[in-house]
């Protein structure tokens, strides 16, 4: 909660970070936008950036992310989700 109340009050403020980082601090993982989706979005970026010679760096590393979040069976919950992959680290 402290994270997203600084993060809110700064330049880095957005309706995406006030509302998804409310889900994180209500712990509220119920499907809006499922994971698995983001999942599914990232591997074609990261086809593309490849086929194209193209290195994003901070999208492969999401994309790890959302790889354990996957693999622990989280896919079907909303984005907000990636919260617990954070936390296991």
């Amino acid at each position: 909660g402290k994270v997203r109340q600084a993060l809110t009050g700064g330049s880095a403020a957005s309706r995406v970070l006030e509302v998804m980082g409310q889900r994180m601090v209500d712990r509220n993982f119920a499907a809006g936008i499922e994971a698995r989706l983001h999942h599914k979005d990232y591997g074609l970026v990261l086809e593309a950036a490849r086929r194209a010679g193209v290195p994003v760096p901070l999208t492969a590393a999401v994309a790890q992310q959302l790889n354990a979040l996957m693999a622990q069976g989280w896919g079907r919950d909303d984005t907000a989700s990636l919260l617990r992959v954070l936390e296991q680290q």
